[in-house]
C-alpha cells in the first residue's frame, strides 16, 4: 500500500462528525480549535448545513492518530 493511500480517510456524515468529537471528549470550540477552525464551521458540519471537506477529514484523521 502506498504511503497515500493509508492517508486517504473516506467521506464522513455530520453524524460521524459529531460522533467523532464526542468520543474525543471535545467541546464544539476545543475541537474547532484542535482543528484550527471556527465555532461557527463546526455547528455548520455538525448540523449537515455544510459539506465537510477532504482537508478537514483529513485533519481529523491526523488528531485522531495523535490522540491514540
Amino acid at each position: 500500500m502506498d504511503s497515500e493511500a493509508r492517508f486517504r480517510v473516506r467521506r464522513l456524515t455530520h453524524e460521524e462528525f459529531r460522533r467523532v468529537r464526542e468520543h474525543l471528549g471535545y467541546t464544539q470550540k476545543q475541537y474547532a480549535d484542535k482543528l484550527g477552525l471556527s465555532e461557527r464551521t463546526i455547528r455548520y458540519y455538525e448540523s449537515g448545513d455544510v459539506p465537510i471537506t477532504k482537508v478537514v477529514r483529513n485533519l481529523i484523521q491526523a488528531l485522531k492518530l495523535d490522540e491514540y
